[in-house]
């Protein structure tokens, strides 16, 4: 079974020419990098581990294996501990369909001790093993990747994520900033990579098919917000997309997600639709709810859906990192989104869609709380028999 961020197609001149172009820049980067040496062991997974877990299906999720966690000594010499509430996690993962994946916006949270990681984990361990225990949880069956979005991940960064991880185990990986913005965000000046498949494939694309292609679930390309006076016609960005897509390599899954709410345009979600690309149910401080964006006709544009809860509507982040931190406790319910992504899954179920959700601490207060309470919901609400192909 091939992994959810490969899919089959039949080679085109443009795939063609994608590959001599990526060679060349694989080929100018070693030559750059020859004199480095590696002596280091990667941490984490061995291959013959990760080969033993099941990989993502090109059409639908495939369900996770659920294994009973070795005690294996990689904490400081001692045995590495047990995660808090595994056995639960591992109890609702079994009722979970394994269409839906769940997970959080990304891992790196000392707040997170005892209640999702190990109450005695030092801060640096959970920076740096953290990936890994992470992935232990059957229940967290995808992560979003942030860093991606600052500036290009190099492909070592990429393979100590991938030692981390289960052999097909998908990350939702944001795409760097210089391709989803219109201005770049640390000079203030236009970007003129914006939306530029052929800088995409060179600063993107190329470090992670040297090493993480069989981790990228989706790529999501997450459009910052364009300021009132120079935003753009929503014709304008539906044809942009549009080429972008059709010059994008087609062997990943490719996810939009507006900050704009008058960009939400029919020939937008045409766009997408054409090149099987999903646009994003995003809860943001200036996105209309997901239950709204639900109601807008063929809002569903792909195979796979995904939900990113950011923020709540009307709020903002400083404040709300302010409130919640440090991430330990639900500090504000929101039921009306809850509610929300359970109709997603709903929906998704009865056409046959495999549904990807990710949780930010902020909406509610604790991204891994948030997420066993949607686990819940949804298995009450749709339980394993009822997704239909």
């Amino acid at each position: 079974m091939p992994p959810l961020s490969r899919v089959n197609t039949v080679r085109s001149p443009k795939h063609d020419a994608h590959v001599r172009r990526r060679r060349t820049v694989e080929a100018t980067y070693e030559r750059s990098a020859a004199h480095l040496k590696s002596t280091a062991k990667p941490w984490g997974l061995s291959a013959a581990r990760r080969n033993n877990h099941h990989v993502l299906g090109s059409s639908r999720l495939a369900q996770p294996k659920v294994v009973t966690m070795k005690q294996l000594v990689l904490f400081s010499g001692r045995a590495e501990p047990e995660l808090p509430e595994i056995d639960a996690d591992r109890a609702l993962a079994r009722e979970l369909a394994p269409e839906v994946r769940l997970g959080t916006s990304t891992w790196t949270f000392p707040g997170w001790r005892g209640i999702f990681y190990p109450r005695e984990i030092a801060e640096r361990e959970i920076t740096t093993r953290g990936l890994h225990l992470y992935a232990q949880n059957p229940l967290f069956r995808t992560v979003g990747i942030d860093r991606s979005y600052y500036a290009p991940l190099r492909s070592e960064e990429l393979a100590r994520y991938r030692d981390d991880l289960p052999d097909g185990y998908g990350c939702a990986m944001k795409v760097w900033s210089g391709i989803v913005a219109r201005r770049d965000p640390h000079t203030g000046e236009r970007s003129r990579s914006f939306l530029d498949p052929r800088a995409f494939e060179d600063h993107v694309l190329a470090p992670i098919e040297r090493s993480f292609s069989r981790n990228v679930g989706v790529l999501l390309l997450v459009l910052s917000p364009i300021r009132a006076e120079e935003r753009m016609d929503p014709a304008e960005l539906a044809e942009r997309l549009d080429r972008f897509f059709e010059e994008a390599p087609r062997s990943f899954r490719y996810a939009v997600e507006l900050r704009n709410p008058e960009l939400l345009s029919r020939a937008y979600l045409d766009a997408l639709a054409r090149h099987g690309v999903t646009h994003v149910l995003g809860l943001w401080e200036r996105m209309p709810t997901i239950g709204r964006q639900l109601a807008v006709p063929k809002i569903l544009t792909a195979p796979l859906v995904v939900c990113r809860l950011s923020i709540r509507p009307g709020e903002r982040y400083e404040e709300r990192r302010r409130i919640c931190a440090p991430f330990d406790k639900i500090v504000s319910p929101d039921e009306e989104s809850r509610g929300d992504v359970v109709e997603v899954a709903k929906r998704c179920a009865h056409e046959g869609r495999s549904l990807m959700v990710l949780v930010n601490n902020k909406v509610e207060g604790s991204a891994p709380l948030t997420v066993r309470a949607l686990a819940r919901r949804i298995v009450a609400s749709t339980g394993r028999a009822s997704w239909t192909k």
